[in-house]
């Protein structure tokens, strides 16, 4: 801060941030259990923390991601996703054409940051399974869990 102009009069944005990580394969018939138990969860941080307004850290990858990211924008939660890699390659891992719609749906609703290629990687080894592109989703974990107050497994 520069001494000279005084102490900032703009307001801090502070927010109450909670990560995920979710499973892929969540089970049809226990999708409407989930769902509620997610609804109970973001109301619950709501009423203890009223005056922080909340924000989803998500990859929104296909299962338990987009669930969880459908519940939080339904009850107003800012949605932030950090994609591990460009959003082209990271479609690839998309399993079915209704996995990669709904991501595609919910990604319009949020706020995007690519993150950079993890130390030694290139954009030509991410490309093809194994250690480079594994390499991006470990950096994808830390960066989730590091910039959240919360996290939430599911």
């Amino acid at each position: 801060m520069n001494e000279a102009a005084g102490p900032s009069t703009e307001p801090v944005a502070l927010r109450l941030s909670v990560g995920l990580t979710a499973h892929r394969d969540l089970r049809p018939e226990q999708e409407p259990q989930l769902r509620a138990q997610v609804r109970r969860f973001f109301e619950q941080l709501h009423a203890a923390f009223p005056d922080l307004p909340l924000r989803l850290i998500s990859a929104l990858a296909d299962g338990g991601d987009q669930l969880v990211a459908e519940e939080a924008l339904a009850l107003g939660v800012e949605l932030v996703v950090p994609l591990p890699m460009a959003q082209a390659e990271y479609e690839r891992d998309f399993p079915t054409p209704a996995s990669l719609a709904r991501f595609r749906e919910l990604l319009q609703r949020a706020r995007v940051r690519e993150l950079p290629l993890a130390p030694g990687n290139t954009e030509a080894a991410i490309q093809e399974r194994g250690e480079a592109r594994n390499r991006q989703y470990a950096q994808l974990g830390m960066f989730i869990s590091v910039h959240c107050q919360v996290l939430l497994a599911l």
